[in-house]
């Protein structure tokens, strides 16, 4: 086993002979022979990055320092796991359980004028896991203990009878193409496999758990792993590198040794052979780099499209994006103690907004209800000398094709919304006007817009999009 170089990035093991990398620490695995990498994101494994954070919508905020260094670590281990599979070698990675956080943009906007003017700094919500090459899919976040070994997958075998009471799971992959090796007991779904990325082998594993309580041992006030973690640990290894050497179909020869890269050991076939690998590796991290911005911009462009079929915090943000479209002054707010999904203000008002979707729904008194009392409390600042309109986004039965919805809203909103002067809006009708207004700069459109919705009282009903076809 001491010839096998291990590096585990944010993944601890009980045991002393390997190498522990951070997250943060930005060290090639190159030297490696086997790497065990947890890609979730989480203040137990990542504590460096949530150091001077802050609270928003009862999450972890990042501030703008460790954001940035979070954007450029997972930048750093992206291009290193690409690489290190390219070069052939294996990647063992133990899906951790991811936390929600969000991360600063570096964009800021000012709401208010003169002594009561406040600059917000926007935030977006990390996307955890984005170390997993795109090949392996799409992941869904579920937790359970119940876990099943496929029958066919007998080299994991050995692995998983010595690690299953050490091993639950956090993530379901969705549509995994490759070996499906560990399944959820009832539903079969995929909780951990195999899967072949340019040369090298990807090895899916389900969280598995090592107790720090179970495997600390103390010796007056210095501590350290218990002989039980080591021996458990060094299995662990042990059981690794039997499946790798299954996956990469050779027998153990050992590390190259260094000895070997004297000149009189040279072969010029190896020496171009490897010179077009780092020319090919040079092409794959341009195009990598490319495509993540390609990915980036996509993100942007499809968030409109949640006006027809998103709920939460996605939904929220494609809300703004729309009401910016109108050229409206658009924000959130949370000082901790009051938090409102939309903030809005023109030359012609202001308002408040909440924000729902629903499956199979209408929307409920309940968001309503919960409108009014955010009215009372942005009256109740002193800053705010006018109390502010109020408006409620709706996106019922968000799975049903928009044009087959009923009414999306209860009867009790309808009529209550009536009385209180309060605004209630599809978010499909949203959809068609960013649509418009995204092709065509019409301000004499997004001014009636704006202001269907600052009068509005009850269902609005937006102008007709200019030359829409019928």
């Amino acid at each position: 086993m001491s010839k096998f170089h291990i590096i585990s990035v944010g993944f601890t093991i009980p045991f002393s002979d390997y190498d522990y990398l951070r997250f943060s620490d930005q060290k090639s695995l190159s030297d490696a022979d086997i790497v065990v990498l947890s890609p979730a994101i989480n203040e137990f494994n990542n504590n460096e990055y949530f150091i001077g954070s802050t609270c928003f919508q009862g999450l972890d905020s990042l501030s703008n320092n460790q954001s940035f260094n979070l954007k450029r670590d997972t930048k750093f281990w992206q291009r290193e796991v690409i690489e290190y599979l390219n070069s052939g070698k294996t990647i063992f990675m133990v899906m951790d359980k991811p936390q929600g956080l969000y991360v600063a943009t570096g964009e800021k906007r000012t709401s208010g004028t003169g002594r009561n003017q406040k600059v917000i700094n926007i935030v977006d919500s990390y996307k955890q896991f984005q170390v997993i090459p795109d090949e392996v899919g799409s992941l869904r976040s579920s937790s359970g203990n119940k876990i099943i070994l496929d029958d066919k997958k007998s080299i994991y075998r050995s692995f998983f009878e010595k690690f299953k009471g050490f091993m639950d799971y956090e993530v379901i992959l969705e549509d995994f193409p490759g070996e499906k090796v560990f399944l959820q007991n009832t539903t079969k779904k995929c909780l951990g496999g195999h899967l072949k990325v340019g040369s090298g082998n990807l090895v899916i594993l389900p969280r598995v758990y090592f107790d720090e309580e179970e495997f600390t041992t103390y010796e007056g006030v210095n501590e350290r792993w218990s002989d039980d973690g080591e021996k458990l640990s060094k299995i662990f290894i042990k059981e690794l590198i039997g499946i790798h050497k299954t996956l990469i179909g050779e027998e153990d020869q050992g590390s190259i040794p260094e000895w070997l890269s004297k000149s009189q050991f040279s072969l010029s076939t190896i020496e171009k052979t490897e010179d077009k690998i780092s020319v090919i590796n040079k092409k794959i991290e341009e195009l990598q780099e490319e495509k993540e911005l390609h990915m980036a911009e996509l993100h942007q462009l499809r968030l409109p499209q949640l006006l027809l079929y998103g709920k939460g915090k996605l939904l929220e943000e494609a809300v703004r994006t729309s009401l910016r479209s109108m050229e409206f002054d658009v924000t959130n707010y949370d000082n901790g103690d009051s938090e409102f999904d939309i903030v809005i203000e023109s030359s012609e008002g202001r308002a408040i907004g909440e924000v729902e979707g629903r499956d199979n729904k209408q929307i409920a008194v309940k968001k309503y209800s919960q409108l009014l009392r955010n009215i009372g409390e942005d009256f109740e600042r002193d800053e705010v000398e006018v109390m502010a309109k109020g408006v409620l986004f709706g996106n019922a039965f968000r799975i049903t094709t928009p044009e087959e919805r009923g009414i999306q809203f209860t009867e009790k909103c309808l009529s209550g919304a009536k009385s209180k002067d309060i605004a209630l809006i599809n978010t499909s009708d949203l959809f068609l006007i960013y649509q418009y207004l995204s092709n065509k700069k019409d301000k004499a459109f997004a001014a009636k817009c704006r202001k269907a919705i600052l009068n509005g009282k009850g269902l609005v009903s937006f102008p007709n999009i200019p030359n829409k076809k019928k």
